[in-house]
C-alpha cells in the first residue's frame, strides 16, 4: 500500500488522544503518550516469523519515537544516530533466506532512553501536553548467527556486507566514497583484499547473489554512510573491511593429505592475501591451522590434525572473526550514541525472532523457541492481568480462569540441574562428550515429561512440546555449536596480528572466552562460558527489565509464504498467530465475557427489541439500572442461554455479554431492523428511481449527441497527433542512432590506429631482429662455404640449366599431349552426344528384328513340325523297304537260278525305287530349306548382337542414361544364350541330315540290284533328332518371348522413374521421357466415365482427413462445416473450388469394412492418391500390398503420398532416405506418381493441370509448381529441336576449366573494375529501396529465400554459366545427406548482360524472360546416409560429385537424380576434386590422412599419398599444375601434378593453429595499386581468413613461395566455414561466420581492409558462394536456409 509508512502518515499519529486505526504507528503513539503521561518505561515487543515484516516495523516504531521525542524541532546527533544504527546492523546482521530477502539473524533490544521536557522546549510540539526528548540510546544483540558465514542453503546468502564490499571492489580496488549518495565525508577505502563474489568459496555454496532491486553498491555506501554518522573513524571502517576480506580470503584455503594435513598449493595465494589483510605471519597461521597443541603436565608439544579438522578449524576462524567484529561495532555505537545510566525512563523495543519449526532443527532453533516460551509465558501474564483488573473495576462477579500456563516447559529447557541447557552445559565439560551421549542423557532423564518425547527409529533426536506445537531437535552439533571453540594456537596467532583493530578483538574474546585454564584476578580459574548460558543469562536479564515496564505487543503476520501481493493464505496466517501465541490470547478472552459496551449503546441498540409498553416505563430511568432492566426482560423475552449462571453482566459503566447471548440479541436485532427498513426503503426507493429515471432518460439523450460529437473529434485529433508523435520519433531515433554511430566509430578508429602502431612498432622489431640474425649468420655460412662454393658454383649451374632445359621441354610436350588428350575427349564426348540420338532409333530397329525374329522362330517350328512329319514317312518307308528286301532275299536263290529266265523281275525293283526316291529327296529338300531358314535367322541374331554391342559401347562411353544401358546390356546377354542355342540347334540339324544322306543312300541302295545281301540298314541309325529339334524350337520361342517380356519391362521402369522423378522436381514428364501416345477412343471413353476427379485412400491413422481439411480451408473455407459434418463417414462426398475450377474429391476411410465399397469407387475414378504415413512402415506396406494392385487394375491414374505431417511433428527416429527410396520403387513398378509432404494444395495443383490437359486430348503430364518458376514446356520443346550440347562442347570445356582453376569465364575484369560495389547489378530496384550511403554492399538485397530441409547446410556452389540456357545451377548439401539441386532463371539485366559475349556462336532459342524469384528445384539427390562434406560439378555439368563422412564418394546424374557410381573408403573422405587437365581421374582425400588419385571409369586407385594430418580442404591454382591442400592442423601442402595421373608434394607452409575449412584461389589482376599477384582466401578456425600471395618462379610458371599479405577477423571456432571470392571492382572476399553475419572485405591494398557484413541470418552462416557472372550471391546457414542476394540498380532514376 503506498503511503502507508510515508512522513505525512507518521506526523498525523503524533496526538495527545490514541487514534484507534489499527496501525504501527498508533501502537508507537501509545508507548510514547504512557511515557510521556505516567512517567513510567514502556516496551514494545515486535515478533513474527521469517518475512514477516519484523525489521521494518522495527524501523518504523524507532523512526516514530525519534520523531516524536524531536518535539517539534531539528532532530540531533543522537537521534541521528539511533536511525543510522539500522542500516550498520542489516549489513552485518541480516542476510537473504528463504523466506525473506532481508532476514535478521539475531535479536536486539534496543532501549531510546528519554529525559521530560519543558513546555517552552515543547513548543513545537504537534499537540499540548507532556513531552519527553530522546536522550541516549542502547542496543542489546542475542544470538547471532556465525554458522552462516562458512554455510548457507540453496537459496539463500551469506550476510549482506560481503555482497556489499565484493561489489564496490568490482567496481572500483581504490573505492572513492562517495560516488552514488551525495551526502557523506569524502574517503578513499583499499578494497584490494576483496574482487567479484564468484571469487571466493564462502559466497559460491548458493547459486543466489543477487537481490530484486538492490544495489549493493549504494547499499555498500550507506553501510559507510551510517559508520560515518554513528562516529567510526575512517581507519575503523578501513579495519573493517580489510576484516571482512580477510575472512573471504581464508574461506578459499584448502587443506589436503590425510592424517598429516597442510595448505593446499593452489590456495597458497589465498592464505598469503588473508594473513596481509588480518596483519599475521603466513606460516604461523598454516601451522596453527594444521596441528594442535597438546599440553601435559611437564611439556607441551604439536601434533598434526586431519584435514578435516583443519578446514573446522579454518571455519572456526572466519565465525569467530564476524562475531567478535560484530560485536565490537555494537558495543562502539552504543558508546557512540551514549548510554546515560541517570536517565532511569526509557522505551525499550525488541525485536526478536519467532518461532521456528523445521524439517531439520538444531542448536539454533531450540534458543530461539526457548525464547519465545518465555515472551509467551510473558504474553500470558500480561493478558490474564488486564482481565483481572477489568472485572474487578467493573465489580463483575467471575470464576478463575483455566489459565494456560507453559512454565513447565520454560523448566525442562533452563532448570538445574536437569534442565537441557544444564545438562548440555555438563556434557561439554565430560570427557569425550558427545552428541549421542547428550541425546541418550535427555531420553534417560525426561521421558515420562508431558513436554518431552523421542523418537524411536531415531536415537540422536528428541523432541519438546513448546506452547505452538512440537518441534523435533537434532542432537547433532551440539556440543560444537555450544561451546564455539577456537584453537588456542589460533588464538595465540590472531593475537600477535600487527593490525591493532584485529588484535585488541581477539584479546577481548580471549579474556571472555578464553580457556578455563587462565586465573582470573581473584587467582581461581575462570569457568569457561559457553552459548547457552550466556544466552540464558541474557535472556532472564532481558525479561526482568521488560517485566519493569508497560508492555505494547506488535504481532507481524505473513498473508503467504510466497513473499507475493494480493495472496491470502488461510492456513499459513492461523499457523502464525498460533505461534504467536494470539489464539491463547483469544481464547483466555472467550472464557469470561468478550462483548463489552457501555450503558448508552446498550440501551440504544437494543431497546427495539423492547416492547412499546416496555420501552416507556424503562425509558426515564438511570443508565445502569435501565440497562439492567432491559438485560432482564430480553433474557426472558428470548430465553438467552445461560453459561456460569449468567448470561449478561452490569457493570460499573460497561455491559459485559457472554458470546451465546450476544449473539441471540443480535441476531433479532438484525432481523427486526431489516423488516423496518425494507419498508422505508421500498416507498422511498420508488420515488427516487422514478424522478431519476426522467432526469436521466432527457440527460442520457443530450450525453449521446455531445459525446458523438466528441468521441469523433477526439479520434480524429489523436489520429493526427499518432501520426505527428511517430514521424518526430523516427526523426528522434534516427539522429540517435546516427550520433551514437559516429561517436562509435570515431572510437573504433582511435583504438585502431593505435593497436595497429603498436602491432606495426612491434613487428618492425622483429623483423629487424629477425635481418640482423639472417646477416649473421649469411656472413658465418659464407666464410664456411666459400671454398666449396667456389669450385661447385660453376657446375651446379650448368647442370640446373640442363635439367631445367630438359624438364621444361618434357612439361611442355606432355602438356600438348594432354591438350590434345582433351580434345581428342571433347570429340569423343561430341560423337556420343550424336551417338544417342542414334541409339533411340537403333533400339527401335532391335525391337522391329526382335518381332521378327519371332516370326522366323513360328516358321522354324513348323518347318520342324513338316520334318517331323516326313521323318514318319521315311521310317514308313524303311520298314516297306525291309520287307521288300526281305522278299528280294528270299527270291535271290531263285532269280540266281534263272537270271537269263526272269527278266520281269528288274522292272519291279525300278519301280519300288522310283517311288521311294521322290518321297526322300521331298523330305532332304525340306530339310534342307530349314536349315538355311535358321542359317539366315542366325545370321540376323548376330547383327542384332553387333548392334547391341556398339551402342552398349556408345552409351558407356558417352555416359547416357544409366538405365538404358543397363537394358541393353541385359538384351545383349539374352541376345548371346539365343545364339548359342541356336548352334546346338544347327548341330541337330546337321544331324538330321546325315540322317536324311543315309536315307538317299538307302533309297540309292534299293534301286539297284545288289550282287549279294548287305549286313546292315542305314535305317538302324534314326535316332531321336525330331524330337531334340522340337524341344530346341520350343525354347528359343520361349527365350525370344521371355526376352522381349523383360525389354518392355526394363523400358517401362526406366519410363516410370523418369516420370516420378520429374514429378518431384516440378517438371512436365513428357519433356523429361519423350514424346508420350496420344490415347485411344477407347481411353478417352473410359475417361469420361470416370466421374470423381480425385480418391483420397489409405490404411487407418495417416492423415488424410487432416490433409483434405487442409486443403479446404487453404482452397475452398465454405466448405469446412460440411466437412466438420461427414467427417465421420465411411466414405464422403465434396466438391471444392480450386483456383476457380470445381473439383470432386472422394474421401475414403481406411475401415476394413468400406474396403470393398472403396474398390468399386476405383473404377470411377479418374485420379487415386493412396496416403502413407511417413513414420509407419506398415502403411507404406499395406499401400503397396494391397492398394496399388488394385488401383493398378481398375485402370486410373495413381500417386502415392507420403504424409510427413507426423515427422514433422513428433521428430520421431525413422529413416525416411529408407521410406522414400522404397515408395519411389513400388512407383516404378506400379506406373505410380510418388510425392511427399505436409500439405495438398501442390499435388491436387498437379493433378488439376493434366485433368485440364487429359480433356483436351492430351496425355497425362505434369506441369511444374507455380512457385516462383517458370513453365518449361516450351524450353525442353526447344531444346527438344536442338541439342544444348552440339556446339557448346569447347565453351562448357572451357567454363569448367575456368571454373576449377579460378579463372573469370564471363568477362574480363576492365568490365568489372567499373563496378565498385560487391557483385554486379542485375535487378533494377524501386526508389523507395535507394540509399545514399557510399559502402559496398549498400545496394545488397536479399532477394529470395530456400528451405528444402530442417537440417543444416555443409556447401553450395554454383554450376557453369552456359549461354543458351535461361538459368544455372545452384547446389545446396545438407547434413543429413540430402542434396537439392535448385534452378535460378536469369534476370533481363543477366541476359543483356550475355547477349554482348562472344559465347554465342550459334543462334539458340530465346531466352524466357526471367525475374528474382524464379527458383525451381531441378533434382533431388538422395542416397548419402550422413553429412556431406564437399560437392562439385563434372565436366560438361551432366554429373555431380559429392563426398560424404559415411565413406563414400558418388556421382549424380543431375537431371534424373540417379546416383550413376559410387566409390567407398575405410574413413569419412572430407573432400575430392578432378584433375583439370584429367577430368577422368579425382583426388579424394580421407580421414587417415591418405590422398588417393582415383580412375572414374573403373575406380582403380593410382597412387597414394600419405599427409600428416587430415586434409579438409583442395583446390588447383589457375594453372592447373599445383593442388594447395589445406590440413586439419592449420598448415597448407602444396602438390605438383606432374603428369596426369600423379601428384609429388612440393613444400608447406604452416598457417595458423586453427584447421583450414577453405581454400578459395584468386587470380592475378590490375587494381589501382598496379599489378596485384595471385592470392588464397584461407578459412582458419582460429577466428580468422587469410590472404595469402603465391610467388611463381624462377623457373617461371613454378609455384614457390606462400607469403601472408593479411589476415581478417572473422567468427570462426567450431563450424566447417568457407569463403568465396567476389571479382567486382577492387575484389571482395566474402565468408561465412558464427555470429550469424556474412563478412566482406574489400581485397583493394589502399582499403586497408575494411569490414562489412550483411545481417539477415538468425543462425551461423556455414557457406557462401558467388556465380561466374558475380550477380548472385548465396550464403546458407545451420538451419538449412539459402538467402539468395542482388545487387540493385537504380541507374534508370533520376538523381
Amino acid at each position: 500500500i503506498r503511503g502507508l509508512y510515508d512522513d505525512d502518515v507518521l506526523y498525523s499519529f503524533i496526538t495527545e488522544k490514541p487514534s484507534s486505526t489499527p496501525h504501527v504507528f498508533t501502537t508507537a503513539n501509545a508507548s510514547y503518550r504512557a511515557l510521556c503521561e505516567s512517567g513510567s518505561c514502556q516496551t514494545v515487543l515486535i515478533s513474527g516469523e521469517s518475512g514477516a515484516g519484523k525489521t521494518e516495523t522495527t524501523k518504523f516504531v524507532m523512526k516514530f519515537l525519534a520523531t516524536a521525542g524531536a518535539c517539534g524541532g531539528e532532530p540531533t546527533p543522537v537521534e541521528k544516530q539511533v536511525l543510522q544504527s539500522n542500516p550498520l546492523l542489516e549489513a552485518l546482521g541480516n542476510a537473504r533466506t528463504l523466506r525473506n530477502d532481508n532476514s535478521s539473524r539475531f535479536g536486539k533490544f534496543i532501549e531510546l532512553q528519554f529525559r521530560p521536557v519543558s513546555a517552552q522546549e515543547a513548543s513545537g510540539a504537534a499537540f499540548q501536553g507532556k513531552h519527553a526528548r530522546l536522550g541516549g540510546a542502547r542496543i542489546q544483540t542475542y544470538l547471532l548467527e556465525k554458522i552462516r558465514v562458512t554455510d548457507q542453503q540453496e537459496g539463500e546468502r551469506n550476510y549482506h556486507i560481503f555482497y556489499q564490499a565484493c561489489a564496490a571492489a568490482k567496481a572500483d580496488v581504490s573505492y572513492q566514497f562517495p560516488r552514488l549518495m551525495k551526502s557523506g565525508e569524502p574517503q578513499t577505502l583499499d578494497l584490494s583484499g576483496l574482487g567479484p563474489h564468484s571469487d571466493f568459496a564462502l559466497l559460491t555454496k548458493s547459486s543466489v547473489f543477487e537481490l530484486n532491486e538492490v544495489d549493493d553498491v549504494l547499499e555498500f555506501e550507506k553501510t559507510v554512510y551510517a559508520m560515518q554518522v554513528i562516529g567510526f573513524t575512517p581507519d575503523d571502517i578501513q579495519a573493517t573491511v580489510k576484516v571482512m576480506g580477510g575472512i573471504l580470503q581464508l574461506g578459499n584455503v584448502q587443506f589436503q593429505g590425510g592424517d598429516q594435513s597442510k595448505v593446499d598449493g593452489s590456495t597458497d595465494t589465498a592464505l598469503s592475501e588473508a594473513c596481509r589483510l588480518f596483519g599475521i605471519d603466513k606460516d604461523q597461521l598454516a601451522d596453527a591451522l594444521t596441528h594442535r597443541t597438546v599440553a601435559t603436565r611437564s611439556e607441551k608439544y604439536k601434533t598434526p590434525i586431519t584435514a578435516r579438522a583443519a578446514q573446522d578449524a579454518r571455519d572456526a576462524l572466519a565465525r569467530t572473526a564476524y562475531g567478535i567484529t560484530f560485536l565490537h561495532l555494537v558495543d562502539f555505537t552504543n558508546v557512540s550514541i551514549g548510554y546515560d545510566p541517570k536517565l532511569k525512563l526509557f522505551c525499550g523495543v525488541l525485536d526478536i525472532f519467532g518461532f521456528e519449526c523445521f524439517k531439520h532443527n538444531s542448536f539454533e532453533q531450540l534458543c530461539i523457541n526457548f525464547t519465545n516460551e518465555r515472551l509467551q509465558q510473558f504474553f500470558n501474564t500480561f493478558v490474564f492481568k488486564q482481565e483481572e483488573a477489568l472485572y474487578k473495576k467493573e465489580g463483575i462477579p467471575w470464576d478463575p480462569l483455566d489459565f494456560p500456563d507453559n512454565q513447565d516447559s520454560v523448566d525442562l529447557i533452563q532448570e538445574k540441574p536437569k534442565g537441557i541447557f544444564a545438562m548440555l552445559d555438563e556434557e561439554c565439560v565430560v570427557p569425550n562428550g558427545s552428541d549421542k551421549g547428550f541425546c541418550s542423557k535427555l531420553w534417560k532423564e525426561h521421558t515420562g515429561h508431558r513436554r518431552f518425547d523421542i523418537i524411536k527409529t531415531k536415537p540422536e533426536w528428541f523432541v519438546i512440546n513448546h506452547f505452538a506445537g512440537p518441534v523435533a531437535y537434532s542432537s547433532e552439533g551440539f556440543l560444537d555449536k555450544n561451546k564455539d571453540t577456537l584453537g588456542p594456537d589460533v588464538v595465540a596467532c590472531m593475537k600477535a596480528s600487527t593490525n591493532t583493530f584485529v588484535r585488541q578483538r581477539f584479546e577481548w574474546w580471549d579474556t571472555k572466552f578464553g580457556d578455563g585454564s587462565v586465573k582470573d584476578v581473584s587467582g581461581k580459574k575462570k569457568s569457561r562460558l559457553t552459548v547457552s548460558s550466556e544466552f540464558k543469562d541474557q535472556l532472564n536479564v532481558l525479561m526482568q527489565t521488560v517485566d519493569k515496564t508497560d508492555p505494547h505487543f506488535v504481532r507481524c503476520l505473513k498473508p503467504n509464504p510466497y513473499n507475493q501481493p494480493d495472496i491470502f493464505e488461510r492456513s499459513s496466517v492461523t499457523e502464525q498467530l498460533r505461534y504467536g501465541g494470539v489464539l491463547q490470547a483469544v481464547q483466555v478472552s472467550r472464557a469470561g465475557y468478550p462483548v463489552r459496551c457501555n450503558h448508552k449503546d446498550c440501551w440504544l441498540d437494543y431497546k427495539s427489541l423492547l416492547p412499546t409498553e416496555v420501552e416507556r416505563q424503562i425509558a426515564k430511568k438511570p443508565e445502569k439500572d435501565r440497562a439492567q432492566a432491559m438485560l432482564d426482560h430480553l433474557t426472558k423475552q428470548y430465553d438467552l442461554p445461560v453459561s456460569n449462571g449468567l448470561s449478561t453482566a452490569v457493570g460499573t459503566t460497561l455491559v459485559f455479554f457472554k458470546q451465546a447471548a450476544y449473539e441471540v440479541l443480535q441476531a433479532a436485532r438484525l432481523t427486526f431492523r431489516s423488516r423496518r427498513a425494507t419498508k422505508v426503503q421500498a416507498k422511498w426507493k420508488a420515488v427516487l428511481e422514478r424522478r431519476e429515471f426522467l432526469f436521466k432518460l432527457q440527460c442520457v439523450r443530450k450525453i449521446n449527441c455531445l459525446l458523438r460529437g466528441k468521441l469523433g473529434r477526439v479520434q480524429a485529433r489523436g489520429a493526427r497527433e499518432l501520426r505527428a508523435s511517430l514521424r518526430l520519433q523516427s526523426f528522434a531515433r534516427r539522429n540517435a542512432c546516427r550520433l551514437s554511430f559516429i561517436r562509435m566509430k570515431r572510437k573504433l578508429v582511435l583504438v585502431q590506429s593505435r593497436w595497429r602502431g603498436k602491432q606495426g612498432r612491434r613487428r618492425a622489431t622483429e623483423f629487424r631482429r629477425f635481418r640482423a640474425a639472417q646477416k649473421l649468420q649469411a656472413v658465418w655460412r659464407r666464410r664456411l662455404q666459400t671454398r666449396f662454393w667456389g669450385g661447385l658454383r660453376h657446375a651446379v649451374t650448368v647442370v640446373q640449366e640442363r635439367i631445367r632445359l630438359r624438364m621444361a621441354v618434357s612439361q611442355m610436350r606432355r602438356l600438348r599431349e594432354e591438350q590434345k588428350e582433351v580434345g581428342a575427349i571433347v570429340s569423343k564426348l561430341q560423337h556420343a552426344q550424336e551417338r544417342n540420338h542414334e541409339l533411340s532409333e537403333k533400339v527401335t530397329k532391335l525391337e522391329a528384328e526382335n518381332w521378327h525374329l519371332k516370326s522366323e522362330v513360328a516358321k522354324i517350328k513348323k518347318d520342324k513340325d513338316s520334318a517331323e512329319q516326313t521323318e514318319d514317312q521315311l521310317a514308313k518307308v524303311k520298314a516297306e523297304h525291309a520287307s521288300e528286301m526281305k522278299k528280294l532275299k528270299e527270291k535271290l536263290a531263285e532269280v540266281e537260278a534263272a537270271a537269263a529266265a526272269s527278266p520281269p523281275q528288274r522292272p519291279t525293283s525300278g519301280r519300288m525305287s522310283a517311288e521311294l526316291s521322290p518321297q526322300v529327296v521331298v523330305n532332304t529338300e525340306e530339310l534342307d530349306a530349314a536349315r538355311g531358314r535358321v542359317t539366315a535367322l542366325e545370321q540376323q541374331l548376330a547383327d542384332s548382337r553387333k548392334d547391341a554391342d556398339e551402342a552398349r559401347a556408345a552409351l558407356v562411353g558417352g555416359n547416357a542414361d544409366s538405365a538404358a544401358a543397363i537394358a541393353l546390356e541385359q538384351k545383349s546377354k539374352e541376345v548371346s544364350a539365343l545364339r548359342s542355342d541356336l548352334e546346338r540347334m544347327r548341330e541337330e540339324l546337321k544331324g538330321a541330315r546325315s540322317q536324311a544322306a543315309q536315307l538317299r543312300e538307302a533309297a540309292a541302295t534299293a534301286a539297284a540290284v545288289p550282287a549279294k545281301p548287305t549286313a546292315s540298314s542305314p535305317s538302324a541309325s534314326s535316332g531321336n533328332a525330331p524330337v531334340a529339334d522340337t524341344e530346341a524350337v520350343q525354347a528359343m520361342q520361349q527365350q525370344m518371348q521371355q526376352l522381349k517380356r523383360q525389354r518392355d519391362e526394363a523400358v517401362q521402369n526406366y519410363q516410370n522413374l523418369l516420370r516420378n522423378s520429374t514429378w518431384g522436381a516440378g517438371t512436365t514428364p513428357s519433356a523429361s521421357s519423350g514424346a508420350q501416345p496420344r490415347p485411344s477412343i477407347s481411353a478417352q471413353s473410359a475417361a469420361r466415365a470416370r466421374n470423381v476427379d480425385i480418391q483420397l485412400v489409405g490404411a487407418v491413422g495417416v492423415g488424410k482427413s487432416w490433409l483434405l481439411q487442409g486443403l479446404i480451408k487453404a482452397c475452398d473455407p465454405a466448405e469446412s462445416n460440411k466437412f466438420e459434418d461427414q467427417r465421420s463417414n465411411l466414405i464422403a462426398h465434396y466438391t471444392i473450388k480450386v483456383g476457380g475450377r470445381p473439383l470432386k474429391i472422394l474421401d475414403c476411410s481406411g475401415n476394413p469394412r468400406a474396403s470393398r465399397l472403396v474398390k468399386e469407387w476405383f473404377g470411377k475414378t479418374k485420379w487415386v492418391v493412396v496416403v502413407y504415413d511417413l513414420c509407419s512402415k506398415d502403411s507404406l506396406n499395406h499401400a503397396i500390398s494391397e492398394l496399388l494392385p488394385q488401383v493398378a487394375e481398375a485402370g486410373a491414374q495413381v500417386v502415392l503420398f507420403g504424409n510427413k505431417g507426423y515427422y514433422h511433428r513428433d521428430k520421431p527416429e525413422v529413416n525416411l532416405n529408407e521410406m522414400l527410396v522404397l515408395a519411389k520403387d513400388a512407383g516404378a513398378k506400379n506406373r505410380a506418381f510418388v510425392d511427399e509432404g505436409d500439405d495438398l494444395n501442390p499435388t491436387v495443383s498437379k493433378i488439376m493441370s493434366e485433368i485440364a490437359s487429359s480433356a483436351k486430348g492430351q496425355d497425362y503430364s505434369f506441369k511444374p509448381e507455380n512457385r516462383g518458376s517458370v513453365d518449361m514446356r516450351h524450353s525442353e520443346s526447344s531444346d527438344a529441336k536442338q541439342d544444348p550440347r552440339r556446339g557448346s562442347v569447347m565453351d562448357s570445356v572451357t567454363g569448367f576449366m575456368k571454373s576449377m582453376l579460378g579463372a573469370n569465364p564471363t568477362g574480363t575484369d576492365k568490365s568489372r573494375r567499373g563496378n565498385e560495389g560487391v557483385l554486379r547489378p542485375s535487378l533494377k530496384g524501386p526508389k523507395s529501396m535507394r540509399q545514399t550511403r557510399p559502402e559496398a554492399i549498400a545496394d545488397l538485397r536479399p532477394v529470395q529465400k530456400l528451405h528444402e530441409t530442417e537440417s543444416a547446410i555443409t556447401c553450395i556452389c554454383f554450376g557453369q554459366e552456359r549461354i543458351r540456357k535461361a538459368y544455372i545451377l545452384l547446389v545446396a548439401a545438407s547434413k543429413d545427406g540430402n542434396v537439392v539441386v535448385y534452378r535460378c532463371y536469369r534476370t533481363e539485366m543477366e541476359q543483356h548482360m550475355l547477349a554482348g559475349q562472344d559465347f554465342q556462336g550459334e543462334e539458340g532459342p530465346a531466352h524466357p524472360t526471367g525475374d528474382h524469384s524464379n527458383i525451381a528445384v531441378h533434382s533431388r539427390l538422395m542416397g548419402h546416409t550422413r553429412a556431406i562434406t564437399s560437392c562439385f560439378f563434372s565436366l560438361l555439368e551432366e554429373q555431380l560429385v559429392t563426398t560424404s563422412i559415411d565413406k563414400s564418394v558418388r556421382f549424380w546424374q543431375v537431371d534424373t537424380g540417379e546416383m550413376v557410381k559410387v566409390f567407398t573408403d575405410s574413413s569419412p573422405i572430407p573432400v575430392a576434386a578432378f584433375l583439370p587437365f584429367n577430368p577422368q581421374v579425382f583426388v579424394a582425400a580421407n580421414s587417415n590422412a591418405v590422398l588417393r588419385l582415383v580412375n572414374v571409369q573403373n575406380g582403380g586407385v593410382l597412387q597414394k599419398l600419405k599427409v600428416e594430418t587430415e586434409v579438409r580442404s583442395l583446390k588447383f591454382d589457375d594453372t592447373g599444375l599445383f593442388l594447395l591442400a589445406g590440413t586439419k592442423n592449420g598448415s597448407i601442402h602444396v602438390l605438383e601434378a606432374s603428369d596426369s595421373s600423379s601428384l609429388k608434394f612440393k613444400f608447406k607452409v604452416q598457417l595458423a593453429r586453427g584447421g583450414v575449412t577453405c581454400i578459395t584461389f584468386v587470380p592475378a589482376r590490375a587494381d589501382a595499386g598496379g599489378q596485384s599477384p595471385p592470392c588464397l582466401l584461407v578459412n582458419t578456425a582460429d577466428s580468422s581468413v587469410t590472404i595469402i600471395d603465391c610467388t611463381y618462379g624462377p623457373p617461371a610458371g613454378v609455384l614457390t613461395n606462400l607469403t601472408v599479405r593479411h589476415r581478417v577477423k572473422v567468427a570462426h571456432s567450431l563450424l566447417p566455414l568457407k569463403c568465396c571470392y567476389s571479382p567486382s571492382g577492387p575484389g571482395y572476399l566474402i565468408s561465412g561466420s558464427e555470429d550469424n553475419e556474412v563478412y566482406i572485405y574489400s581485397l583493394a591494398r589502399t582499403s586497408n581492409y575494411k569490414m562489412q557484413f550483411l545481417k539477415h541470418h538468425e543462425v551461423p552462416v556455414v557457406a557462401v558462394a558467388v556465380n561466374q557472372m558475380d550477380t548472385l550471391l548465396a550464403s546458407a546457414d545451420s538451419l538449412g536456409q539459402i538467402v539468395l542476394w542482388r545487387r540493385m540498380d537504380f541507374s534508370h532514376i533520376a538523381e
